[in-house]
């Protein structure tokens, strides 16, 4: 009568389990470069309804320098309900409020077009025109 040894049984469930992993690490990929994909997406226009300045750090050679960055905040409507994102304004500076002063005449025209998820529209991307 033959015994299988421990030590193969035990390296053939390893070799499934790796195959099993890089397979299901595969897949997800598969997934991930189809999720980033939004070339397919519905495109629409938007508006600018707000705006703010956000606080971040900048490491520099020596310490890390605080810039502010001002952003708007985008509406656009999808089957009659309207999302929101934020969007970079390219103003920053070190001093706050000059970027407040800038961003908060908020422009008449919208820059951007959304392109949206169409079966998730809060999903959605700014594009600058």
């Amino acid at each position: 009568m033959r015994r299988n040894h421990p030590s193969k049984h035990r390296n053939k469930y390893q070799r499934r389990l790796a195959s099993a992993l890089i397979g299901g690490v595969l897949i997800f990929g598969i997934y991930l470069v189809h999720l980033g994909n939004t070339d397919t997406w519905q495109e629409t226009g938007c508006a600018v309804v707000g705006s703010r300045v956000i606080p971040e750090g900048v490491q520099s050679e020596r310490h890390i320098v605080m810039i502010y960055r001002g952003q708007y905040q985008l509406r656009y409507t999808v089957a009659e309900r309207d999302y929101f994102i934020w969007v970079d304004s390219e103003w920053s500076d070190e001093v706050k409020e000059f970027v407040q002063s800038k961003v908060e005449h908020l422009p008449e025209k919208c820059s951007f077009r959304i392109r949206y998820n169409p079966l998730q529209p809060a999903q959605g991307i700014a594009i600058r025109k």
